[in-house]
């Protein structure tokens, strides 16, 4: 693409040099520039782009994007002749500039945004599975990986930076896909990520305390999760076809509601809803009951364990229909979705007692997770976590309470302890443990694989482990190393050592 025609899309701008060159991809990252990109320096979390722009020259940016008083072009004149943007924002130009270089390619997809502390993933799995019942090709993007119809791409991140994010949108439609469904993170959203998608709908579940070392404040927090609401009407104006999808349980549903100027669809099982349940039992071997729209009702049997799971269910039954989706593939649908990657994730062996992989990692996931272990177990519950390092100290005095009361053992060890001492976090979560628990019933093994080995050895019959905190994952990050660790791995691996697996 010429690049004066990508620039028309940006508000303000001051241009230095050609603009009758042609584009051959738009870069954040200095390291993926070729022949002819465009280079756009946005500042990051722990490193600023504008650092790189030499190195883009160098590997053969034509076009630089930057912030104003940022750039000095007598720094570069050893480069060869380029072409200087100047902008007021450039991490928020870095969105338009890729929607503009790839046609925009989310108004071409049916495009589905969930945002929420938790229950992004499952709801995000549930839909998937419904719309492939009904014959859609579905593309996903989320925290495990990125789908593309059957093609699976590594996820870096639970939301891609806008660029790549379009690319892949423009990939999907490429592919055929008609339906795309996105895991909307708070960071991206205060980040600019999503800026410029055109969401036919979004779906808000909970929000709780998370994130509070990036928003600083719940506040914060709640106002950066409003932000795809407003973008809805903001991106799609009077198309009536556009929907949201809020948990009216949540106590903070009232201003996603205020908040979203399209039609809404609520969902609960607490208050009155548009979409809600009943007769709702899980188990072991799933969760079962009804779901209640507002001109019938379907019964559900889904293969998820764990009554948080209801919520998930509701979430997707909700958006489905809003779509237009038939009663009997949202039956069908949440029947055919398995299990979820370190979601309430059975191990499956043949052993007397039970073992289950999570990824809560904040205080109210890992509420939801123990209690319902707690409700489902035949004998004790024994719970293994941590808490990762270099994110809200403020969670881990609470997940230490929830993880000793709810518990009868309780081993405390390492999660991703990244720059922090492990042991320091360690301490920072037994602060919230009374004295009496500790002694009773807590158990500190620093060394993660040691702590999952040491609750194996000890349960006993009708007992259930719960290993929380990781889930999927298949890495730790230990200072500035990343190593290989999967927590169903090490439990296999272990009772392979104990002679039976």
């Amino acid at each position: 693409m010429l690049l004066n025609k990508l620039l028309e899309i940006l508000p303000e701008k001051k241009i230095s040099g050609e603009t009758d060159l042609n584009i051959s991809s738009i870069e954040y990252d200095s390291r993926k520039i070729k022949d002819g990109s465009l280079f756009v320096a946005i500042r990051g979390l722990s490193d600023d782009g504008h650092k790189f722009i030499g190195d883009s020259l160098a590997r053969g940016a034509k076009a630089i994007v930057v912030n104003e008083g940022l750039f000095d072009a007598k720094a570069y004149r050893q480069n060869k002749p380029f072409t200087a943007i100047e902008v007021k924002d450039s991490r928020s130009d870095l969105a338009l500039l890729a929607n503009k270089f790839y046609d925009f390619p989310s108004r071409s997809l049916k495009l589905i945004g969930i945002t929420g502390t938790n229950g992004k993933t499952t709801t995000s799995y549930l839909i998937e599975s419904i719309l492939k019942e009904d014959g859609k090709k579905t593309g996903l993007i989320g925290t495990i990986n990125y789908r593309i119809g059957d093609e699976v791409l590594p996820a870096l991140r639970t939301t891609p930076e806008s660029s790549d994010l379009q690319k892949i949108l423009k990939d999907m439609v490429s592919a055929g896909c008609g339906f795309a469904i996105i895991e909307v993170s708070s960071h991206s959203l205060e980040l600019n990520r999503v800026d410029g998608c055109y969401f036919t709908g979004a779906i808000f579940t909970n929000l709780t305390k998370e994130h509070l070392d990036f928003h600083k404040n719940m506040k914060n927090y709640l106002s950066a999760k409003k932000k795809l609401f407003q973008g809805l009407k903001n991106m799609n104006g009077s198309d009536t076809t556009t929907f949201a999808v809020i948990n009216a349980d949540d106590p903070v549903a009232g201003e996603i509601i205020a908040a979203t100027g399209v039609r809404i669809a609520t969902y609960g099982l607490k208050v009155k809803a548009d979409i809600s349940a009943a007769d709702f039992k899980s188990d072991f071997s799933g969760t079962r009951g009804r779901v209640i729209f507002p001109d019938g009702e379907i019964d559900i049997s889904s293969p998820l364990a764990g009554g948080f799971n209801i919520y998930n269910i509701l979430a997707a039954a909700a958006a489905s229909y809003c779509l237009g989706i038939r009663k009997e593939k949202i039956v069908e649908g949440i029947a055919a979705m398995k299990s979820v990657p370190g979601r309430f994730q059975m191990v499956e062996w043949n052993g007397d007692f039970e073992i289950i992989v999570d990824y809560a990692h904040t205080p109210d996931a890992l509420e939801r997770c123990l209690s319902q272990a707690k409700n489902i177990s035949r004998g004790k519950l024994i719970t293994v976590f941590g808490c990762g390092g270099d994110r809200d100290k403020g969670k881990r005095p609470e997940m230490g309470r929830i993880g000793a009361e709810l518990s009868d053992l309780l081993y405390i060890t390492s999660d991703n302890p990244r720059s922090e001492d492990p042991v320091k976090i360690i301490e920072d979560i037994k602060a919230g443990i009374k004295g009496k628990e500790i002694k009773e019933k807590v158990k500190i093994i620093p060394d993660r694989r040691e702590a999952i080995y040491g609750a194996l050895e000890i349960a006993q019959t009708g007992d259930l482990i719960v290993i929380a905190g990781k889930g999927h994952e298949d890495y730790q990050i230990i200072g500035n190393k990343i190593i290989h660790f999967d927590d169903k791995e090490v439990v296999l691996e272990k009772l392979k050592k104990m002679g039976k697996a």
